[in-house]
């Protein structure tokens, strides 16, 4: 399984800070919308033609790639159609130097019923020139369930049109089909399935026909289902958490939403960490720098049995953090919720099979 996160969740982070954060945390890749503050791929300093194999060198350096790059364009404006098709060429070529496999744009608006098969033609118009401009440089361009392409027919209209292009392809943002399907999402995913070249992680609560985002795990959207669904069919691209940070300040800190969202996807659905019969798989966790807590400092160590715990501060909300072994409550220190939970010191294994 190979894991993400899109720039739009840490805004005021430097590069090299993200790829540090990155490579600390696990994932294996980034995604690129926006860096530093620039939105475009041709205005991004590391990917200026003569940065490019600085760049790519200190990827490597962090053993990471960048998965795709998150465009701004959108074809549902006839007025600024020609700007969007300018910007998703200059952008194909960006990637084509910094060997990023794809582009997204969106179909986004139906702005009125009347408007709805001009628009959709407007779609297929882009998506097929950026396919054709896209079509010797190894680059795909992917079209995001977003907006109000977030439904079998809106989204399938434009599919049979430019499925014979080798370069589509479809993001599957997670969220934007659910404001449609809700936790019935498994007609939409069918009929998308053989296009599916990407997915975007996020959750949010329902709430009497709006949506809230919110960290993962602490919505209504059936992730689990969705993420055993896809890898059960054969999925093999990345999931990427699109925490939407930069166009929603309030939400909480990046420290705080990536590792909640590596948690989820390594303990809560059993992929990197496995459940088995209550127990946790320690040698998941050898040789990885897996610290998702993120600790200042270890505030106490206690014992119980033969297992040594350690007391951490947990930064976040409880829940998201709470193993799914029954660890003992502890208590509050300094405003900061308090757990036991296991203490894994890199490059050994622990038996935890003892512990309740």
């Amino acid at each position: 399984m190979k894991l993400a996160f899109t720039t739009l969740g840490n805004p005021d982070w430097s590069f090299d800070k993200t790829l540090a954060e990155a490579q600390r945390l696990g994932f294996q890749a980034i995604e690129v919308r926006g860096v530093e503050g620039k939105m475009p791929a041709n205005e991004i300093p590391q990917f200026f033609p003569e940065n490019q194999n600085e760049t790519k060198k200190k990827l490597a350096e962090y053993n990471l790639v960048i998965c795709g790059f998150g465009t701004s364009v959108s074809f549902h404006d006839s007025n600024r159609f020609d700007s969007m098709i300018a910007e998703g060429k200059t952008a194909i070529d960006v990637c084509a130097g910094m060997d990023i496999p794809f582009i997204r744009v969106f179909g986004d608006k139906i702005t009125a019923p009347y408007v709805r098969d001009e628009t959709i033609k407007r779609v297929i118009d882009g998506i097929k020139e950026l396919c054709e401009y896209a079509s010797d440089k190894s680059i795909k361009v992917l079209l995001e369930v977003h907006g109000d392409f977030n439904t079998i027919e809106n989204v399938m209209d434009v599919v049979n049109e430019v499925k014979s292009c080798p370069e589509f392809g479809i993001l599957w943002d997670v969220a934007h089909s659910d404001r449609s399907y809700g936790d019935d999402f498994i007609d939409f995913y069918n009929v998308i399935k053989p296009f599916i070249s990407h997915v975007h992680i996020k959750d949010h609560l329902r709430e009497n026909g709006n949506f809230k985002l919110c960290l993962v795990v602490e919505g209504d959207i059936p992730l689990r289902k969705i993420v055993k669904t896809l890898l059960a069919d054969g999925y093999t691209g990345h999931f990427t958490l699109e925490w939407e940070k930069k166009w929603h300040p309030q939400l909480p800190e990046p420290e705080v939403a990536y590792p909640g969202c590596r948690y989820f996807l390594d303990v809560k659905l059993g992929i990197a960490c496995e459940r088995r019969n209550g127990t946790c798989a320690p040698e998941m966790f050898h040789n990885r720098n897996y610290n998702i807590f993120k600790p200042k400092s270890a505030l106490s160590f206690c014992t119980q049995g033969e297992q040594t715990l350690c007391t951490f501060r947990v930064p976040t909300h409880p829940r998201l953090f709470q193993p799914f072994l029954k660890y003992r409550f502890i208590g509050a220190l300094n405003c900061a919720t308090a757990y036991e939970i296991p203490f894994f010191k890199v490059g050994s294994i622990i038996d935890i099979m003892n512990v309740v």
